[in-house]
């Protein structure tokens, strides 16, 4: 969960610079709105940390395509789309397309 749409920023900059729009997209349970528990806060509690499912737990692959794909799909109402993805993000890019 350590990385998000805002690794994107420094690229969306120079796209815009360059007169291009860009959209960095965060997957279900990333970013600005990713859950964490309250034992993995300050102070920490780890045998309650241990304890808890991941807040990811339901999140399947699909889930993530599913979200793409709708990003995909609002986005090329303003044109052609080039779909990029790192790391966790790259295995849903390509399955929205089959």
């Amino acid at each position: 969960m350590h990385s998000n749409s805002s690794s994107w920023s420094p690229v969306i900059q120079q796209l815009a610079l360059l007169g291009h729009r860009a959209l960095a997209v965060d997957l279900p349970g990333h970013g600005i709105g990713a859950p964490f528990p309250l034992s993995c806060q300050a102070p920490q509690d780890l045998e309650a940390f241990s304890a808890q499912p991941s807040p990811l737990a339901d999140v399947a692959l699909e889930d993530n395509v599913d979200h793409v794909v709708e990003a995909v799909r609002q986005v090329a109402e303003h044109g052609p789309v080039v779909l990029a993805g790192t790391s966790g993000a790259g295995r849903p890019s390509p399955a929205w397309a089959t």
